[in-house]
């Protein structure tokens, strides 16, 4: 796929598991939210993660496997925001224009 069709993809078809594993850190981190650190990484193919490099718990949607295969992805990383005051969703899109901004 093309960058322009990866973002597509993930703002069209993804958007709610994306909100929904942000949803799913911040509820897990609620105390100290604000220390964490989300990333979204996205292969060509359209397999994508969302991680933080804390070792806390790394969303990959079910059968794709994680991205450990050492190739190019694009990344995207954006602090954790309160999502009791925000709409997860926002901060999904937010993340997600993040990951293909500069790449």
């Amino acid at each position: 796929m093309t960058k322009e069709e990866l973002k597509n993809y993930l703002l069209e078809e993804q958007l709610r598991n994306i909100s929904n594993a942000l949803l799913n850190m911040y509820t897990r981190t609620k105390a100290f939210y604000f220390q964490v650190t989300t990333t979204l990484t996205v292969a060509e193919d359209g397999r994508y993660e969302v991680s933080t490099p804390d070792n806390f718990p790394v969303f990959t949607p079910k059968g794709q496997g994680f991205l450990e295969d050492g190739g190019e992805y694009y990344r995207g990383v954006l602090k954790l925001r309160n999502l009791e005051e925000e709409d997860p969703s926002v901060m999904a899109k937010d993340l997600i224009e993040n990951t293909f901004e500069n790449q």
